[in-house]
């Protein structure tokens, strides 16, 4: 469990987050390893390595996922973008610094930069329904609940941010 606090980077915390001695992290650590600088703190190491993962060159049919918030900068021929149901988009305000009604027009924004990242396509997808035992412990908004084969499933609704789209017509 980490117990770092403050904006010293030390070899400590390093070693807690990627051990050298994990054979399946050992790229990832070198890499870390190769962009980290005596003043680093872990905020410009991160944003060094986001800048850095950044510029790894695309190979033909490699597929990226990433949150909204790393598709920043990034454009793809095709984008798909998942889990756009309500209570997900817009998430949880778990900031300390913005107001609800910031979170979601920073949720809002979010959105509409992964949405022009697209070069060729975009396909914006939501669940229509999901397990109500699964759907008790999500911020998933139910608007209903519906047997289905004996088991009760919540009826789940869009996020109001593509509600309130002009001019979409979206499939159902």
């Amino acid at each position: 469990m980490l117990s770092h606090r403050g904006e010293e980077l030390t070899d400590e915390l390093l070693e807690e987050i990627f051990p050298k001695k994990n054979p399946d992290i050992t790229q990832l650590r070198g890499a870390i390893d190769n962009l980290r600088e005596e003043d680093d703190t872990p905020s410009t190491l991160y944003e060094k390595f986001t800048d850095f993962v950044r510029t790894i060159p695309d190979e033909t049919n490699t597929i990226r996922v990433m949150t909204l918030m790393a598709s920043k900068g990034l454009e793809a021929d095709h984008i798909f973008i998942m889990g756009c149901n309500d209570g997900n988009l817009p998430g949880v305000n778990r900031s300390t610094h913005l107001s609800d009604v910031q979170h979601k027009e920073e949720q809002r924004r979010l959105l509409y930069v992964a949405f022009t990242r697209a070069k060729k396509s975009l396909t914006v997808s939501w669940a229509r329904l999901m397990p109500f035992a699964g759907s008790k412990g999500q911020a998933t908004k139910s608007v209903a609940t519906r047997k289905i084969d004996g088991q009760t499933s919540s009826v789940l609704g869009i996020s109001p941010f593509l509600q309130d789209l002009p001019n979409i017509k979206w499939e159902t």
